[in-house]
């Protein structure tokens, strides 16, 4: 079954100009390797945003710009690349890792509350935004919470519902600060 809650036209833009930050970015990664509209509508808002580009007018750089950003970055310190660890493997049993996922370090599972398992995904010394993989058991709420900006979850396997809705394989949930909710697991498997 195709998911059911795609990504909003917002964050389609935001995502494809490049205003995310890594973590949204990734999550909306995930969601567009399993929602073939939300991929559809992505590619389209890129594709407008290339033409908009193209339509722009030359302008004038300064007469030694090239050379000052070439010093710039001759003076800078060195900035070591990050070493992703290749993921492989499942989630879960039953649960391989999304390809969006491939190439980030992904942290052991660990109790966060009854029926709760939490792991973290390592992302860029400079991202904010924090990424986590929630395992819930069945019949599992989460804890009843409110959000101090923006929060985007895509469901891997099981389900969730909230006051907002009812969210399965490849729905994605997108929350603001005036969002207070407790969702909970309402599928009979584990929801990721």
């Amino acid at each position: 079954m195709p998911p059911t809650h795609l990504a909003s036209d917002t964050t389609l833009m935001r995502y494809a100009a490049g205003a995310l930050g890594e973590g949204p970015s990734l999550v909306i990664d995930v969601h567009l390797s399993l929602c073939p509209e939300s991929r559809r509508r992505a590619d389209m808002f890129e594709a407008v945003g290339g033409t908009l580009v193209e339509t722009l007018a030359p302008s004038t750089m300064k007469p030694h710009a090239y050379a000052e950003v070439l010093q710039k970055i001759d003076e800078s310190a060195p900035i070591e690349p990050a070493q992703p660890q290749p993921t492989r493997g499942e989630l879960v049993p039953g649960l391989p890792v999304p390809r969006a996922l491939l190439g980030y370090e992904i942290g052991p599972w660990r109790f966060l509350a009854p029926g709760l398992k939490v792991s973290r995904i390592e992302m860029g010394p400079h991202e904010k935004a924090k990424v986590l993989l929630l395992r819930a058991a069945p019949v599992t709420y989460l804890p009843d919470h409110g959000h101090g900006g923006e929060e985007y979850i895509c469901v891997l396997a099981g389900s969730i519902a909230d006051q907002t809705g009812h969210y399965g394989p490849g729905d994605l949930a997108e929350a603001d600060d005036t969002l207070h909710h407790q969702p909970r697991v309402d599928s009979e498997t584990d929801c990721v």
